[in-house]
Protein backbone atom coordinates (compact mmCIF):
# COMPACT_ATOMS: atom_id res chain seq x y z
CA UNK A 1 0.00 0.00 0.00
CA UNK A 2 1.12 3.54 -0.68
CA UNK A 3 1.81 5.81 2.27
CA UNK A 4 -0.81 8.37 1.19
CA UNK A 5 -4.37 8.19 -0.10
CA UNK A 6 -7.02 10.56 -1.39
CA UNK A 7 -10.32 10.44 0.51
CA UNK A 8 -13.13 9.44 -1.87
CA UNK A 9 -15.52 11.88 -0.17
CA UNK A 10 -13.68 15.08 0.78
CA UNK A 11 -10.78 14.57 -1.68
CA UNK A 12 -8.23 15.43 0.98
CA UNK A 13 -4.83 13.73 0.89
CA UNK A 14 -3.89 11.82 4.03
CA UNK A 15 -1.14 9.57 5.34
CA UNK A 16 -2.29 6.04 6.04
CA UNK A 17 -2.31 5.47 9.77
CA UNK A 18 -4.18 2.16 10.06
CA UNK A 19 -2.25 -1.03 9.31
CA UNK A 20 -3.59 -2.84 6.23
CA UNK A 21 -4.63 -5.94 8.19
CA UNK A 22 -6.74 -3.80 10.57
CA UNK A 23 -8.35 -1.94 7.66
CA UNK A 24 -9.23 -5.23 5.95
CA UNK A 25 -10.71 -6.60 9.20
CA UNK A 26 -12.86 -3.47 9.57
CA UNK A 27 -13.98 -3.78 5.93
CA UNK A 28 -15.09 -7.36 6.57
CA UNK A 29 -16.79 -6.43 9.86
CA UNK A 30 -18.93 -3.73 8.28
CA UNK A 31 -19.43 -4.96 4.72
CA UNK A 32 -18.87 -8.73 4.71
CA UNK A 33 -16.86 -10.43 1.99
CA UNK A 34 -16.26 -7.42 -0.25
CA UNK A 35 -13.08 -7.15 -2.26
CA UNK A 36 -10.93 -4.15 -1.30
CA UNK A 37 -10.56 -3.58 -5.05
CA UNK A 38 -14.27 -2.75 -5.17
CA UNK A 39 -14.01 -0.13 -2.41
CA UNK A 40 -12.89 3.45 -1.99
CA UNK A 41 -10.85 4.75 0.92
CA UNK A 42 -12.25 7.50 3.13
CA UNK A 43 -10.56 9.56 5.84
CA UNK A 44 -11.43 9.13 9.52
CA UNK A 45 -13.56 12.30 9.64
CA UNK A 46 -15.65 11.24 6.62
CA UNK A 47 -15.90 7.66 7.92
CA UNK A 48 -17.37 8.94 11.19
CA UNK A 49 -20.04 10.78 9.17
CA UNK A 50 -21.05 7.69 7.15
CA UNK A 51 -20.44 4.81 9.58
CA UNK A 52 -23.37 2.40 9.14
CA UNK A 53 -23.53 1.52 12.83
CA UNK A 54 -23.90 5.18 13.84
CA UNK A 55 -26.91 5.57 11.57
CA UNK A 56 -28.85 2.49 12.66
CA UNK A 57 -27.89 0.47 9.58
CA UNK A 58 -26.94 -3.16 10.13
CA UNK A 59 -24.41 -4.40 7.61
CA UNK A 60 -23.53 -6.38 5.69
CA UNK A 61 -26.72 -5.83 3.78
CA UNK A 62 -27.97 -9.03 2.23
CA UNK A 63 -30.48 -9.45 -0.57
CA UNK A 64 -32.85 -10.97 2.01
CA UNK A 65 -32.65 -7.93 4.31
CA UNK A 66 -33.55 -5.63 1.41
CA UNK A 67 -36.80 -7.49 0.78
CA UNK A 68 -38.08 -7.08 4.36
Amino acid sequence: MADEYTCAICKGIFEKSTPEDEALAELKEFFGDVSPDDCDIVCDDCWEKIRPDKHGIVLPVSEHSLKN
